[in-house]
């Protein structure tokens, strides 16, 4: 029975990272896109300059961090061994929640009125 449990947890603990990072996936798919009208970050970037606003290619970055986690996320569940996908599941799972947060709030910073027609999409 405890066997069984275990087998239980390890097997939601999977799904769990699998679904975060799909769902971590979907949000900055949008946020890139700019589907739904959502301001791109270059976009936003580019409405709100200042001496530490990165140009819009700096954004691209963030490519090859999604492949790497996607890897790690690929291993953990092929090969890890279920304690250690336990272990890292809940800090992965939350960091990408506030990954999501910050970018539910970076769409949604007021663009100036003057420039609120080029920066959303139609």
């Amino acid at each position: 029975v405890v066997a069984r449990a275990k087998t239980n947890c390890a097997t939601r603990t999977m799904w769990q990272l699998a679904a975060g990072y799909g769902g971590l996936l979907a949000v900055n798919g949008v946020v890139a896109s700019g589907a739904f009208g959502v301001p791109t970050n270059g976009e936003l970037s580019e409405e709100y300059r200042s001496g530490v606003t990165p140009a819009k290619f700096t954004f691209a970055i963030w490519g090859p961090i999604f492949l790497l986690q996607g890897g790690g996320v690929a291993l953990s569940l092929r090969a890890a061994p279920p304690a250690r996908v336990a272990l890292i599941a809940t800090p992965w799972l939350l960091t990408w929640l506030g990954e999501c947060a910050w970018q539910a709030v970076f769409a949604n910073v007021p663009v100036p009125r003057d420039k609120a027609t080029r920066a959303r999409r139609p």
